[in-house]
């Protein structure tokens, strides 16, 4: 498979918001970003749908041609017992124009949230106001992690685990964390609350899709 080259020039489509219905995204299509596909029949690229809302699906996306492709290089190459399986992308399509992809997650989105239908693992948060990512504030993932550590008394349900701070709510004293089986543990760092045996006051969520459904979306509706 050619290494595509990126071009240099502005990609305003990225930006331009589409409507399907009573839902809106933008969609980033690889593609646009590097050289022409060859043959965009028989060609493969990742995809990005960005709901507007909290949510970007990044989408491993490959043309149906393109999938007998890889199940004959993988032959050819002496791959997966020579043939015998092919993991798949995340989404098949006709074709690798923006026309063809646009109407495919148009129709999808109609009539599903894409993380049901596609693998659960294309579903990211996008912190949006009044969370901020931690990669967007120099410095808070290490100062937070020696916050919260040593404030939390061995009966803590979060003493001794490890974790990874994502994110934090800008008008109020909350920070969202990661665990390492995944979950995400909302800290809030409230003053009033030192005295408090259990401080700091968590609340879980099994994973990004639960944070974003019992708390993320509200605190967007809400927290302007």
């Amino acid at each position: 498979m050619d290494i595509k080259s990126i071009k240099n020039d502005c990609n305003p489509l990225k930006d331009k918001i589409i409507y399907s219905g009573k839902k809106s995204y933008k969609l980033w299509l690889e593609f646009e970003e590097t050289s022409p596909c060859e043959d965009i029949t028989n060609d493969f690229a990742n995809i990005g749908v960005d709901t507007l809302d909290g949510r970007f699906y990044g989408i491993n996306t490959w043309t149906f041609k393109f999938l007998q492709t890889a199940h004959q290089n993988d032959i050819k190459q002496g791959e997966n017992k020579n043939g015998l399986y092919l993991i798949p992308p995340d989404l098949l399509v006709k074709e690798l124009s923006r026309e063809c992809i646009e109407n495919t997650i148009s129709a999808l989105l109609k009539e599903y949230e894409l993380e049901a239908y596609l693998n659960c693992s294309v579903f990211n948060l996008k912190f949006l106001d009044p969370w901020e990512s931690s990669s967007q504030m120099e410095d808070l993932g290490d100062k937070a992690k020696a916050e919260i550590e040593s404030t939390l008394k061995p009966s803590h349900q979060l003493y001794g685990q490890k974790f990874d701070v994502l994110a934090q709510r800008k008008d109020k004293d909350e920070l969202l964390l990661e665990l390492e089986n995944r979950a995400l543990v909302k800290v809030d760092l409230n003053e009033k609350a030192k005295s408090d045996l259990n401080f700091p006051t968590i609340t879980c969520y099994h994973n990004e899709k639960d944070f974003w459904k019992n708390c993320l979306k509200n605190d967007i509706i809400n927290g302007k």
